[in-house]
């Protein structure tokens, strides 16, 4: 969750919390997105989570945003 909205009553209308079948899976990289922010990659066993978000460009949500990110698959 964002900073903002750990501890929000609403917080379970929006996400899922995929931690118990990505600690028991095999991916490599779960790339995820739809909360608008930019946090840092960090892992779950050895699975790598990560995400780019533009967010709504003309409010400049996510000044973080990096078009020219990529992973190699």
């Amino acid at each position: 969750y964002p900073a903002e909205y750990v501890n929000s009553p609403i917080n379970n209308g929006f996400v899922t919390a995929p931690s118990e079948f990505i600690e028991q899976s095999n991916i490599d990289s779960w790339i995820y997105g739809h909360h608008d922010r930019n946090p840092p990659e960090f892992k779950i066993v050895n699975t790598t989570l990560l995400t780019n978000q533009l967010g709504y460009a003309v409010h400049n949500e996510c000044p973080e945003f990096d078009g020219g990110k990529f992973i190699e698959v």
